[in-house]
C-alpha cells in the first residue's frame, strides 16, 4: 500500500542525520554483543559443531536446532492457499531452513536490496561517490511509495540520501535514479556475481514495460543479500554498516515487525503491489538471524497477519 510523505528535503536531512547517528551506535553495540556471545558459545561447545564459520574469526560454531522453527512455520502455512515462501538463517551460519525458498516471485520493492548491493559496490570501487549530487528532474518522477515525488523539481540530494530513501521509505523515484546511474546490466551482473539465480532486474519501477518481463526475487536470494549485509561481506565493512542503518530506519512497521516483541531490534525491507506483500530483515539479539517471507495472492491484511504469526513463531524458537 503506497504511502506518501510530505517532509521537506531540509527536514529530511536533519532527521536522517540524527537517525543515522543513532543507528550507527546501535549497530556497533549489536555487533559487539553478537561477537561476544558467539565466542562464548563456540568455547562452550555445548552441541555438535558444523562446518560453517563463526561470525568471529573462522572457528566452527555450535549447530542451531532449526527443527522447531521449521515445524512451526510449516504448520502456519497449512492454513493458507496463496503462494508463500519463507527463508530463515542464523547470522553465525549455524543453521537455516526454507519453504519454497528458491522459487522466483515478482519482487515488488524487494528488488531494491539488489540495487543497494550494486550501489555499495560502486561506491567502494570509486565508480560512484556517496556525496555525488542529483537534482530532481520532473521526468524522473513516478508514483508509488516514497517522498521524492513530492519534492520540488531541482531539489538536490546526495546519492547516499537517494539510497537511504530507497530503503527506508522504499522510494521509487530514488530507485530509478540509481538504476539510471548504474544501469540494469550492471545491477543484474551483481546478482550473478552473488549467485542469486532467482533474482532478475528487468526494468525500472512504476514504468510501462512491454517486454513481458518482471523484476523477480526468491526468499533465499533476499535472505542471502541480508545475510551478507549483516556479516559485512556484501561490500566493505563500512558500506555494510551503512546499509544496516538504512534497514534499521525502515518506516513500514507492519508484517514481520508486528510479530516481534516490544524492544526487538529489526532492520528490514518490505515490498508491496496489489497482489504481492513481502518483508525480510535482520533480527538482532542474543541469537541474531535473517528472516524473509514473500507472499503472492494474499490480501494485504491477510499477508501481514501471516507474516506476523511466522515472525512470532520463529522468534519464540530462535531468539
Amino acid at each position: 500500500m503506497p504511502i506518501e510523505y510530505g517532509i521537506s528535503n531540509t527536514q529530511y536531512a536533519a532527521v536522517a542525520a540524527g537517525s543515522l547517528a543513532i543507528a550507527a551506535c546501535l549497530c556497533a553495540g549489536v555487533h559487539a554483543g553478537y561477537a561476544a556471545v558467539g565466542a562464548a558459545q563456540a568455547a562452550e561447545g555445548v552441541i555438535d559443531v558444523v562446518t560453517a564459520s563463526a561470525a568471529v574469526g573462522n572457528e566452527p560454531v555450535p549447530a542451531t536446532d532449526m527443527s522447531g522453527a521449521q515445524a512451526a512455520v510449516s504448520g502456519l502455512l497449512a492454513d493458507y492457499t496463496g503462494q508463500v515462501a519463507v527463508s530463515v538463517r542464523m547470522l553465525d551460519g549455524s543453521g537455516k531452513f526454507d519453504v519454497n525458498g528458491d522459487e522466483p516471485v515478482q519482487s515488488a520493492s524487494m528488488i531494491k536490496l539488489l540495487v543497494l548491493a550494486e550501489y555499495l559496490d560502486e561506491v567502494d570501487a570509486g565508480e560512484l561517490s556517496a556525496d555525488d549530487s542529483y537534482a530532481l528532474d520532473p521526468e524522473d518522477i513516478v508514483g508509488g511509495s516514497g517522498s521524492m515525488q513530492s519534492d520540488q523539481p531541482g531539489t538536490e540530494y546526495t546519492l547516499d540520501e537517494v539510497a537511504h530513501r530507497m530503503i527506508y521509505q522504499s522510494d521509487n523515484v530514488g530507485t530509478n535514479v540509481l538504476i539510471d546511474r548504474m544501469g540494469v546490466e550492471a545491477i543484474q551482473a551483481k546478482a550473478s556475481e552473488l549467485g542469486l539465480g532467482s533474482t532478475q532486474l528487468a526494468h525500472k519501477l512504476m514504468v510501462s514495460a512491454d517486454d513481458g518481463l518482471y523484476n523477480l526475487i526468491s526468499a533465499n536470494d533476499a535472505a542471502e543479500l541480508l545475510y551478507e549485509v549483516a556479516n559485512g561481506t556484501l561490500a566493505s565493512a563500512a558500506s555494510c554498516a551503512r546499509a544496516e542503518e538504512f534497514l534499521l530506519d525502515q518506516e513500514d512497521d507492519e508484517g514481520l515487525a508486528q510479530g516481534l516483541p516490544d524492544g526487538a531490534v529489526f532492520g528490514h525491507k518490505t515490498g508491496s503491489t496489489d497482489d504481492v506483500r513481502h518483508d525480510g530483515g535482520i533480527v538482532y539479539g542474543e541469537h541474531p538471524y535473517v528472516i524473509v517471507v514473500l507472499t503472492h495472492d494474499l490480501g494485504y491484511d491477510e499477508a501481514n497477519e501471516l507474516m506476523a504469526r511466522i515472525s512470532a513463531a520463529v522468534y519464540d524458537e530462535l531468539a
